[in-house]
């Protein structure tokens, strides 16, 4: 599903009742919620509208297990870091419980041993697993062409992005096989130059396996901004 918004305030906004909406499906059903997030700067808004909408919701949040899609590999009270992020903008303002917030320890100095760690700790199934989409394609931190995007036995690995990633280069980072633990991926598409991996995604026949998948089988919130010129070539 693809549903396109006029501004990134409104996307965000439908983003966070939606993943509130998973949130309570989980704990009516199984009385608990396992909630993967992603960084950067897109979903800031919609943490911080779940933050004030559903702050109260107290029984939904001692339930709820926090995880983490990628980190970059900083200490966690980094600016750079996703965990200081989520933290700042949802996190200290709701009451899920410190022992409840899976954060990824990547400033350790054996990213190898931490992904490892993470995969053996990461549940076997997610209620809901947000995403965004880079102006080269990537999600979380799986490259194209990189070691992460061919993964389809260990749920997370180290990676080092391109030249043209924003530093630092090393993350650790989610994969294929750990995207298939969730029913349903959630994507944020907001920010410039998305039009291009938007297109790839949905109409290139070249698109990689990953991508592909994503393109069917997810949900798509997407600012119309970020795609205008795509959009404007249909």
């Amino acid at each position: 599903m693809v549903r396109f918004f006029p501004d990134y305030r409104s996307m965000s906004s439908v983003a966070a009742d939606l993943i509130v909406g998973a949130g309570k499906g989980a704990f009516s059903t199984r009385g608990r919620f396992d909630l993967v997030l992603s960084g950067g700067s897109t979903p800031r808004l919609a943490y911080e509208i779940i933050a004030e909408r559903y702050g109260d919701a107290d029984d939904l949040w001692s339930a709820t297990h926090v995880w983490w899609s990628d980190e970059r590999c900083v200490l966690p009270d980094d600016e750079a870091s996703n965990y200081r992020m989520a933290s700042e903008s949802l996190l200290s303002k709701v009451a899920v419980a410190d022992e409840n917030v899976h954060r990824i320890p990547a400033e350790e100095p054996d990213h190898d041993a931490v992904a490892s760690r993470y995969a053996a700790e990461f549940p076997d199934t997610i209620d809901a697993l947000l995403l965004g989409l880079g102006p080269d394609g990537h999600t979380a931190s799986i490259f194209p062409g990189s070691n992460a995007e061919s993964e389809f036995w260990a749920p997370f690995v180290a990676v080092e992005g391109p030249p043209s990633t924003t530093q630092p280069r090393q993350r650790i980072t989610i994969t294929p096989a750990g995207l298939m633990r969730a029913p349903d991926l959630i994507f944020l598409v907001s920010g410039e130059g998305k039009s291009d991996a938007f297109r790839s995604v949905f109409l290139s026949e070249a698109a990689p396996f990953l991508t592909a998948r994503m393109a069917r089988g997810s949900t798509w919130l997407v600012d119309r901004n970020s795609v205008a010129e795509f959009l404007s070539s249909l």
